[in-house]
Parts: C-alpha cells; structure tokens; sequence
C-alpha cells in the first residue's frame, strides 16, 4: 500500500513539473513582453528581397535587457545589414547591435559591446537580403483560368507569446503610374495585373493598398495586418500576381537545386523562420533553461527521498520476524486508589455542629482544637 502511495506522490510531481514546464513556455520571459512586430518585404524583378523587421519589447519595471535569439534561416540564407541595425530606448537614443551567426540558421541579436538597456522599451530594428524564389517561397503557377502567375507563398517570424499587433507589408516590383492613389484605384491597378489573395486572408486580416516609393519609383504595397494575435500566432500570406512583374527571375543551373538535397518535400507546407523571445540562458538568471534544470534537480531529489523511504520499509518487513520482546508472561500492573476511612467519625462531628448553626452561635475557624483526632 505504501508503494502505491509513492508512486501517486511521484506521478502527482512529475505532472506539476509538466504543468510549469508548459507554462514557461508561453509568456516565458521576466525581463520584457513583446508589444508590436512589423515586417517589411521589399520583393524585386529578380526573386530576391529585402525583409526588415522593427521589434518592440515593453521591459519589465526595474528590469534590462541583453540579447534574444533567431532561429530557423537554414532556407532563407539571409545576408544582414550591420549598417542598418540597431536597438531605439524610449528616450530616442539608438545604440548598435551585433548580429553573430551560431551556425544551423541560428543568430544572436546582441547589444554591442554586451551593454544591458533599460527604460520603458526597446525597439529592435534589423534587415537583410534573401533570394526568395531559391528558397522557394516565390514560384510559378497557373489560374484556373490558364494565366501564367506567380504565387508568394511565404510566412513571417512566429512568436511564443501575443502581442498588441502585426503587420506585414509586400512591396511588389510593380510600377504604380502616379506618385499616390486611392486604395480604389491601386487595387483596380492591381487587379489589371491578376493579382488576387486567398478568401481566407480575407477573413483573418485587415488588407490595405498602398503606394511605396523605393528608388524614387512609386511600387504598389500591400499591407496586411492582425490586432492582437495570440502567441503561437501562424501569420500566413498567400497572394498571386502576374509572372511579368518578376520577370528577371532566372533559372538555376541545376533546376530544384535545393529539392535536390531535400527529396522529401511536403505539398502544401510552409517552413518559415522562428525567433525566439525568451532571454538566453547566458544573459539572464531567470531563463527557461535554469527553472527547467531547478525542477530536474527537485525531481531527483524527491526521487532519491522516495527510494531511501522504500528500502527502509523493505528492510524494516524483512526483519520483522527477527523483532522480538526479552519476555511475553509479564503482567500490567494495577493501579489501587486509597479510599478514606472516617466515614463514622465525620458524622459525629457534623452532629454536634449543627444546633451551633441553628443557635448561630459562632463556628471557630479551626476545629482541629476540638477534634484532634480528624
């Protein structure tokens, strides 16, 4: 029965420890609580692009920040602007970062020179160059109405926690004939071009058309944002447009180079890059890593406890039998209780007591004057 009973209590930590372990993993971080992401996608004739994203963390009260981690660029390949990243406090001032490859797609986003910032908070901003046609989120297809199209089928950073907005805006290489529009007329311009977006996107996100200029020429944008998405959030963008507008896209030597390398390639699957939120294990005290091996530790510990207990009992039952009394004929001892013996004595002196009492005559203190003998 007591066996029983330690593996309950084990069971009942080990799910603790689950629950905890899970719940690190959404709002995971003491130091700062991500606000707002905005990515930007400049898209050209070639296939390439230039992705720039603006981070904003709102840091805990008394609390600095150091570095985060990106992850999941074994695609993309990007190639970072060191000019054009750095971190923004509240009071308007930049400072620079290092961004420093950990190989396997993985890059530290690190203050320079290992400074923690602090204040209300900090807003990241980094870009950089990727070919997105060879990574495959750029690619040919035909309408159902035959037109020759290309789809950009692609989806930006997710993040383990929610956030007040994100917003993604696709700048296409499409010459809009005026320095500004309607959204009317941009989307009419548009639509001479096939462009077209999933139903779906239509029912998640709120769509808006713009015109950008990038090199003094007015190029359409389109954004696309959600308010408040929850953490986890799969921020998907699917949209078709004309293969002219990319029309200086070429084709590789090897045609599915990269396929090549990957044979099993899903249908319908997007893999897109993952940054992670949570303070690394090296810049704070307070990571996911440290509780995580703290709970291990404690579940050791209770481990080792509940094996010591069970081998005392163990051992206790099997010399049970070698327990024994030096003799088993002895006899409790009983408890006598005196009782007084002047009941005759006592009624004799209540007796001549009591015409005093009735004459009020007064009662002496102490009889014992009288009666030595009680």
């Amino acid at each position: 029965m007591e066996l029983i009973m330690n593996k309950k209590r084990i069971f009942c930590f080990l799910f603790l420890i689950i629950l905890l372990v899970s719940s690190l993993n959404v709002y995971a971080s003491e130091i700062a609580h991500l606000e707002f992401v905005e990515t930007d996608v400049i898209l050209q004739p070639d296939g390439k692009a230039i992705i720039s994203y603006t981070v904003r963390y709102n840091l805990v009260p008394g609390k600095t920040m150091l570095a985060f981690t990106m992850d999941g660029f074994e695609r993309l390949n990007p190639v970072f602007d060191t000019d054009y990243a750095w971190v923004i406090t509240d009071d308007n001032k930049s400072h620079n970062i290092d961004i420093v490859n950990l190989g396997g797609g993985r890059y530290d986003i690190i203050n320079s020179g290992n400074k923690r910032l602090g204040g209300e908070h900090l807003t990241y901003k980094l870009r950089f160059v990727s070919d997105m046609a060879i990574a495959g989120y750029l690619e040919k297809t035909t309408s159902p109405e035959g037109k020759n199209l290309m789809v950009f089928n692609w989806a930006p950073v997710q993040w383990d926690e929610p956030m007040e907005h994100y917003t993604v805006t696709v700048t296409y290489p499409l010459e809009f004939p005026k320095e500004s529009g309607t959204r009317e007329e941009i989307e009419q311009f548009l639509l001479e071009n096939d462009f077209a977006t999933e139903e779906w996107m239509n029912e998640s996100y709120l769509i808006d058309y713009r015109v950008e200029k990038v090199n003094s020429v007015s190029r359409v944008k389109v954004l696309i944002h959600k308010e408040k998405p929850k953490a986890h959030f799969h921020f998907r963008v699917q949209q078709y447009i004309s293969d002219k507008v990319f029309n200086e896209i070429k084709k590789p030597d090897k045609p599915d180079t990269y396929y090549e390398t990957n044979p099993t390639k899903p249908d319908n699957v997007i893999e897109y890059p993952r940054l992670n939120t949570d303070t690394k294990p090296t810049y704070g005290p307070y990571g996911r890593f440290e509780l995580i091996m703290i709970l291990c530790l404690l579940l050791v510990i209770t481990l080792l406890v509940v094996r010591k207990k069970h081998g005392s009992m163990v051992k206790a039952r099997n010399t049970f039998d070698q327990v024994q009394w030096a003799r088993d004929d002895w006899e409790p001892p009983k408890l006598e209780i005196a009782s007084l013996e002047k009941t005759e004595q006592l009624l004799q002196i209540l007796m001549k007591l009591r015409p005093r009492c009735l004459l009020e005559y007064r009662i002496e203190p102490s009889f014992h004057q009288y009666y030595p003998d009680w």
